[in-house]
Order: structure tokens, then sequence, then C-alpha cells
């Protein structure tokens, strides 16, 4: 293989681009030569001084491992087929994770409103199941690329954000040049993996701009937010009976980064044997990966029984732990739900009541230990839910909206159930054929209005 120098091709300095748009994501390589050069030769190149390592071994990937060529004008995301079915191939992330990661990202959106980004969630095999703002900043190429449904496996595209970081379980970011494909030239796409309670890869969290400057910042802002989405996760949806919440005694020590803002959580079954963990709870334990600590109680791991973590947590004691290289941490062990051995048996006219009901759902499903499940629950819902109650307590007035059949009576009677003044008459009115513009000025007095000579009131507030 010819080296970059001697390339056949007598590619010249004026035939690249300009120095500012050709610096890579850390301003030292040159990564529009680089593909110049495996456009017309259709083999990567060589050596570390035209792009980073992670460049030239995403690109070998794509060549010598998917059999990708640059010179494909149509690398660009587009559905799986399932030919056998005759349809898209369902998303790999389950409906209740794809649910719960979606509201969280929903929570991102705030951050980057106003700006050219779009915030993308995938699911582990790249393939979108969310995105917000849909490239509307971006273009007609940047909507393109981001209709759900599509995928950004580095399979389909070449690397990118998203389909690299799956492959390589870590924070990535392209810019320009440094992709693949043609098509994400104008952009800079950023990844981040985000991983479940025994280390499965569940989905991939992703952010593409114009503003190709904005890379590097973007790699630190998906990380924080990987980090947090994947901390909500792990509360939500890791098994368990406790969950032990650790932290750095000294956090200048040891670990860096984001490792020493959050705090590392295990969760604990009956026996005290570990079923999972945040990555930073693996970090805390110097471990390398889930299976060195999975099914482990965490006597062997941390010295302290389960029954001497919940006798500290029952006293209010606070519990310190020491482990290996001199590490001392600060734990809190949290019960998530009750162990079997400890629920207060009912009496025995209840006993009775209960055995039809019992019996029936034997018959039903053969779920014999349903009765301690957890009841289902909606995200989004139960926020909603938390959030208007907190806001009755201030006597602040709310209005409700919402598509048809969405659950606003629902919610309204769950909000009056859970509120504060659940002891009193609940009235609701349909305000469907009230213009907007009264709803605000004589419910919410907003503003002044011809309609009445109610002085405006800055106080209140209008919540939707």
């Amino acid at each position: 293989m010819y080296s970059v120098v001697q390339m056949p091709n007598q590619l010249k300095p004026q035939d690249v681009e300009a120095p500012e748009q050709d610096a890579g994501l850390f301003g030292v390589d040159r990564p529009g030569v680089a593909w110049d050069w495996m456009m017309q030769t259709g083999q990567p190149p060589e050596g570390d001084d035209w792009v980073r390592p992670q460049v030239s071994e995403a690109w070998y990937r794509c060549i010598e491992e998917y059999r990708l060529s640059p010179r494909t004008s149509l690398l660009r995301p587009h559905a799986i087929m399932d030919f056998e079915n005759g349809g898209r191939t369902a998303p790999a992330t389950n409906l209740d994770v794809r649910t719960a990661l979606a509201t969280m990202a929903f929570n991102l959106q705030p951050v980057l409103r106003d700006t050219s980004v779009s915030l993308l969630l995938a699911d582990s095999a790249g393939t979108l199941i969310h995105a917000l703002d849909a490239g509307s900043n971006l273009g007609p190429m940047g909507r393109r690329l981001v209709r759900l449904g599509e995928s950004w496996n580095e399979l389909i595209i070449g690397n990118n954000g998203l389909g690299t970081a799956a492959v390589l379980r870590e924070p990535v970011a392209f810019d320009g040049k440094e992709h693949f494909s043609s098509v994400l030239h104008p952009f800079a796409t950023v990844g981040h993996p985000l991983f479940a309670h025994d280390g499965g890869l569940v989905a991939l969290l992703g952010l593409i701009t114009d503003q190709r400057s904005s890379a590097q910042t973007l790699l630190g802002f998906v990380r924080i937010a990987g980090y947090l989405i994947e901390t909500n996760l792990f509360e939500c949806q890791a098994p368990g009976a406790f969950m032990l919440r650790m932290r750095l005694n000294n956090i200048g020590a040891g670990l860096t980064g984001q490792d020493c803002l959050l705090d590392g959580l295990i969760s604990l079954d009956e026996e005290g044997r570990i079923v999972g963990a945040t990555r930073t709870g693996l970090n805390l334990l110097r471990a390398e990966c889930h299976s060195n600590i999975l099914s482990k109680k965490v006597e062997t791991l941390l010295g302290v029984a389960i029954g001497d973590l919940r006798a500290c947590a029952s006293r209010g004691e606070p519990i310190e732990l020491e482990i290996p290289d001199g590490w001392r941490l600060k734990a809190e062990l949290i019960v998530r739900r009750r162990p079997e051995k400890d629920v207060v048996q009912p009496s025995r006219s209840s006993a009775l009541k209960e055995t039809g009901r019992a019996a029936a759902g034997l018959v039903l499903g053969r779920r014999g230990k349903a009765a301690n499940a957890e009841p289902w629950r909606d995200a989004v819902l139960e926020a909603a839910l938390q959030k208007a109650v907190n806001l009755q307590k201030q006597k602040i007035p709310m209005l409700i909206t919402g598509e048809s059949g969405v659950g606003k009576d629902h919610l309204v009677r769950r909000i009056h159930a859970e509120g504060v003044r659940k002891g009193r008459p609940l009235v609701l009115v349909n305000c469907a054929a009230i213009p907007r513009d009264l709803i605000s000025s004589e419910l919410f007095w907003l503003c002044t209005r011809k309609l009445h000579r109610r002085p405006h009131r800055r106080q209140d507030w209008q919540i939707r």
C-alpha cells in the first residue's frame, strides 16, 4: 500500500478544503486529505498523522469488515427490512425501557431549545426510536437523517456518533470528513451508549448538528446526560430488594470526571447478592466488568453483611466502607421493596377473602408470585401527577390540555384523589369550547382585556 506522502493520484494542496474546515475534532489532523485519499484508492490511510486512531480504525472496519465503499453516494441511514415478515425490523429495546428512556430524553429538550442540535435516541442496534427537534434547523438533509425507524448502525452507513458508540461501548464524536459517508460531512455527530443494570447495551443517546465547531462541547454534554439517564434508568428498572448508594469519602482521590460527581449504585436481593450496578458503582468496586460482581454477596466485596447494612440503616447511622487501595466510601442503604419474610401476614378473615382471588389469578395466568409484583406504572403520568399535586398545595390553578382520549379526565381524578382537597367535592370543567385567550384571562388573570376590569396579577402563574 502506498503511504500518504507517495500518493499516486498527485493530490495537490489546493484540491483540498481550507485548513479551518479540515482540522479534525481536535485541530491536529487533516481528515479531508485522508478521506480524499481513501476515496481515490479505496484503502484507509496508514499512520496517525492524518486522522485520529479512532477514525482510522473505524474506516478500516468499514472497508475490510463491512465491505463499504466511500464512493457510494447513498450511504445514509435507512430502515433495516425484515423480508420474511414483509416489514421493518422491530426495535431491539423493549417497550418499557423505550418509554422510560423517551421520557428522560424529553427532559433534555429545554437545554437544546433554540439551537441547531437535534437529540437522537436509538435502540441497541442503532435504529432511531425517538428524536427531538427532528432536524428542523438542519435543512432538508438533516430532516432526512433523523426519521424514526432509520438505522445508524456502523454496518449501514459507516462510522458516526451513534453507530460507533455501540461498537466501542464508549462516548465518541466525529466531525465533518471524519465520517466515512459523505452524506454526514456537513455535520458533527456525537453518541453515548446506555447500559442496563447487568452491563448489557440497551440504547444509544446521540446528537447531530451542523455547527461542527461545537462537537467537543457536545461530547462533554452527552457524557453528563448519558450518565444521568443511566442512573435514572437503573433506579427505575434494576431488580432487587435493596439499593446501596456509594460515594468516595474524598472525591479528589481515585476517580475522575463524572465518576466523582455521581453516586455509584448497586442493587441487592434479599440475600445480599448483587444483581445490578451502574458503571460508577462498578468503578468504585474496582471491577472491570459486571460479570465480576453479579451474583456475588456484598459481604464478599465490601466485608459487611446485608443484615448489618439494614441494621445501620434502621438506626439512622452513617455507613462507611473501606475497599482495596485504601478507598473509603460513604454508603446509604435504600429499601426498594420489603422482603417477603418481613411482610406482616393478613388476618384469617382477610386471608379467606383473598383465597378466591388468588385461585382465580392462578387459573388465568399461573402467576404464583404475582401478588407481590409491583403494579403497572406510567412514567409520564406519574411525573405529571406529582407535579400537579405539588402545585395544588400552593393553590396554583392548573389547565390540563391534550388530545381526545389521552386520559385528561383520569389524570384530574387522580390529582383530586391524591391532593389536599381529596375530601371535598370535585367539579370538572370542559374548556374545549372556550377560546384559549379567554381561558388565560378569565381563569388565570394573565392579561387585562376589555371583557373584564380585573387588574393584572403578576404573581399568578399559568400551569399547563
